[in-house]
């Protein structure tokens, strides 16, 4: 009988505790988290954390931005003509400034969004609409005439590549482009 009753005080004491509410840890508990998991969440607070710089964090996609867009009129201007005309993608031709720089591969892809392979001269609706397979054909149908089949898939694979700039690689960047910007404008003796 006596074991019966240390069997039963047993049962009583399991159904009063209940499982730990750290996620994944099972163990039960009168308390609702388990000592063990209390000493670690303590132990995490107590953990100095690495602070944020607030003003680098903002300025990142700012100097993406810019460096993109000092980039994709670098391209343009390369691909124009002493007139500063460019031969667009789709077999216009177009001024370098009433053109977009256009990606075959996204931008937001770092592996080539600065690469000149993957940018150039595209009229700006035919930019906006490369989701449309017929324009990504035409696209890549252009490419492959102008730099080869072998070309493009080594394009492809550096596109699937990852990349990531810091914000002051972005800024030297954009110092960069906008240098050689003003060199080809005195070249080509365009405003």
């Amino acid at each position: 009988m006596p074991h019966m009753l240390t069997y039963q005080k047993e049962i009583q004491t399991l159904m009063n505790k209940v499982k730990c509410r750290v996620n994944g840890c099972l163990k039960n508990t009168d308390k609702g988290i388990c000592d063990k998991c209390t000493k670690r969440i303590n132990g995490a607070s107590i953990k100095k954390r690495a602070s944020i710089n607030k003003s680098s964090h903002r300025e990142y996609p700012k100097a993406l931005k810019e460096a993109k867009t000092a980039f994709q009129l670098l391209r343009r201007l390369q691909e124009s003509d002493d007139k500063g005309y460019c031969n667009c993608v789709h077999g216009t031709y177009r001024k370098y400034n009433a053109c977009d720089g256009g990606h075959l591969f996204p931008a937001i892809k770092m592996g080539t969004c600065f690469d000149p392979l993957n940018v150039h001269p595209q009229e700006k609706y035919k930019n906006m609409d490369m989701m449309n397979p017929t324009t990504m054909n035409e696209y890549v149908q252009y490419f492959v005439r102008r730099y080869g089949q072998e070309e493009y898939e080594k394009l492809e694979v550096r596109a699937n590549l990852p990349k990531k700039y810091s914000t002051f690689e972005l800024l030297e960047m954009k110092k960069d482009f906008e240098k050689e910007i003003q060199i080809l404008k005195q070249q080509k003796n365009i405003k």
